[in-house]
């Protein structure tokens, strides 16, 4: 499977989704995985200050959570697609994380079935994009069988995405 990471933290983290059969590992650890690319990506383009970094990025602090996905919109890292899918996938992770009767194969609660409805970035899309040049690399994009397949699709063009932004100057 294609996915773009960023350290060796990310990539066991990765292998965590991908050998999981629990939703709630595949969402809460995905939605940990674009909380941290969020951040790489946004500091890169900001001043370093490593002190101001903490105070804003702490987890209470006021670019916690989706707050993140806002400020890359703002940026223009992301365009509306993307950040309404990114914001999907947050809230998706903390609907596992806080009932823990969620589920993808029950989706009856109204706000996941919001949040899935935004996940459509792989829509006429057949590959995944090129990280690091214009265009489309070869891989193509995985099949979006269900609903659990739809995140993981929009998770790994999201993280594509941001890996793609910090070669941009």
């Amino acid at each position: 499977m294609l996915w773009f990471m960023l350290n060796e933290q990310q990539s066991r983290a990765i292998a965590e989704i991908e050998h999981s059969g629990s939703d709630r590992i595949v969402t809460v650890v995905g939605g940990a995985l674009l909380d941290q690319s969020l951040r790489v990506a946004l500091q890169s383009k900001m001043r370093q200050d490593k002190k101001a970094f903490q105070r804003l990025f702490k987890d209470s602090g006021p670019l916690a959570s989706s707050n993140k996905v806002e400020l890359a919109y703002l940026l223009h890292l992301v365009e509306e697609p993307m950040r309404d899918a990114m914001e999907a996938i947050c809230q998706i992770r903390n609907l596992f994380a806080h009932q823990l009767d969620m589920s993808f194969k029950f989706a009856r609660d109204q706000r996941m079935k919001d949040a899935l409805s935004k996940l459509v970035l792989h829509k006429g899309k057949p590959y995944f994009p090129g990280s690091f040049w214009e265009g489309d690399s070869s891989h193509s994009i995985d099949p979006v069988t269900d609903e659990r397949s739809r995140f993981l699709v929009n998770l790994k063009l999201s993280l594509i995405w941001l890996g793609c932004t910090l070669g941009q100057e």
